[in-house]
């Protein structure tokens, strides 16, 4: 990628933000938005990092530890309890 070909690039995502709506938050392109609250857990949120991080031990690596998805985990107990003890264990987190 050249130089010429990056800033056509950010051309048009500067056009595009003048074409869409606006976000419910105000800010005019939702790429750069900050404005969610990233301190929200839901179930959708656990559940992917659950499924995420069991396919990254599936492939002999070592998941993230996400402490708040995490104690989620534990709370539900079972099988997942297992795996955030599992994802814990190797980076000396408590869950």
């Amino acid at each position: 990628m050249t130089a010429a070909d990056y800033v056509a690039g950010l051309h048009r995502r500067r056009a595009h933000a003048y074409r869409v709506p606006r976000c419910d938050c105000g800010c005019p392109d939702p790429w750069t938005c900050r404005c969610d609250n990233h301190d929200e857990v839901t179930e959708q949120y656990v559940d992917g990092y659950r499924d995420a991080a069991q396919h990254i031990l599936d492939a002999g690596l070592t998941p993230a530890p996400n402490v708040r998805a995490m104690r989620v985990m534990w709370r539900r107990g079972g099988s997942e309890q297992r795996l955030a003890q599992r994802i814990s264990e190797p980076w000396e987190v408590a869950v």
